[in-house]
């Protein structure tokens, strides 16, 4: 009996391991599906310079059925607005009367299923410190959760001696 313990053990072991690596291998593709739209934010240049152009992409990741998407911009108040352009649909400047702060509106249209959809927001830093990108998505049928928020946060450098800035 002692060699069957140890079979049957093992068997309990490969199992609870099995059912491990699988609750593993499977919740980060369930929350993603359960977010329905992730935003993400890149950046570049990297190590911006006041006065030259620096580009906040956001990208908008749907992952659940295809649907209408929105997206606003909370741009930093040390940036200067040079262009916006989506990859599909449009954008307008809004301003919030109530907190005095202008945003970016866009209406990506419909963003298919397992599709995404990305904005490039370029600005022109007006000082050098750190500053903070964040964009909001808004879809049809995906609740909101933190997936549909992101931040970028860049250090600005100050314009080299002359540089005409």
């Amino acid at each position: 009996m002692v060699n069957g313990s140890r079979s049957s053990f093992k068997l309990l072991l490969a199992a609870t391991l099995a059912t491990s690596l699988i609750l593993t291998l499977v919740q980060p593709t369930q929350a993603r599906e359960e977010a329905g739209i992730v935003t993400i934010q890149a950046v570049e240049p990297k190590t911006p310079t006041v006065g030259q152009p620096l580009t906040f992409a956001v990208i908008v990741e749907n992952n659940t059925v295809a649907q209408r998407v929105g997206v606003e911009d909370f741009l930093p108040s040390e940036v200067s607005l040079v262009s916006v352009t989506p990859s599909q649909g449009t954008c307008d400047i809004r301003h919030d009367s109530t907190s005095s702060r202008n945003s970016i509106g866009c209406e990506l249209g419909v963003v298919q299923s397992g599709s995404t959809a990305h904005v490039d927001f370029v600005v022109t830093p007006l000082a050098p410190g750190a500053i903070t990108n964040t964009a909001v998505a808004a879809a049809e049928f995906s609740p909101a959760t933190p997936a549909n928020s992101s931040s970028a946060t860049v250090r600005v450098k100050p314009a080299t001696v002359g540089s005409g800035v």
